[in-house]
């Protein structure tokens, strides 16, 4: 098991895997990367599609870790 990440740009590609490694035991999915104009983060997840947004590279890797917090206890969130 382990979460794919959809859409990272090249340049957050290894900040974000070091942020996560080891992280996603046990939680199986599918997470949709996309930037927005606007500042901070949103998460959600629906079973085994996620989606994170982000504005800045510290956003990215904070909304991914949030996210696999959640992911390992709830199977359905929406935070922003």
């Amino acid at each position: 098991m382990a979460v794919t990440w959809q859409g990272v740009p090249a340049q957050y590609q290894q900040a974000l895997t070091q942020v996560i490694d080891g992280r996603d035991g046990g939680i199986d999915g599918q997470v949709q990367v996309a930037f927005q104009q606007t500042p901070g983060l949103a998460i959600e997840r629906d079973g085994d599609q996620g989606m994170v947004t982000y504005h800045s590279e510290a956003d990215l890797l904070r909304a991914a870790t949030l996210w696999l917090g959640r992911a390992k206890t709830e199977t359905a969130f929406t935070e922003s």
